[in-house]
């Protein structure tokens, strides 16, 4: 995200607000339907099944 510009930082940022409206960083989506907002580990390993 960081490194992007112009119209592709504005799609990128689009799809992040459809799932964190707020659009803060990191986002983590896991299969187009769970979003973690945050490093949160111990979820985001939950969410994946390890």
């Amino acid at each position: 995200m960081d490194r992007l510009d112009g119209d592709e930082e504005k799609e990128v940022i689009e799809e992040v607000r459809r799932y964190n409206p707020s659009t803060s960083f990191p986002t983590t989506v896991i299969n187009d339907e769970k979003a973690i907002v945050g490093f949160k580990e111990k979820e985001i390993r939950e969410a994946l099944g390890f």
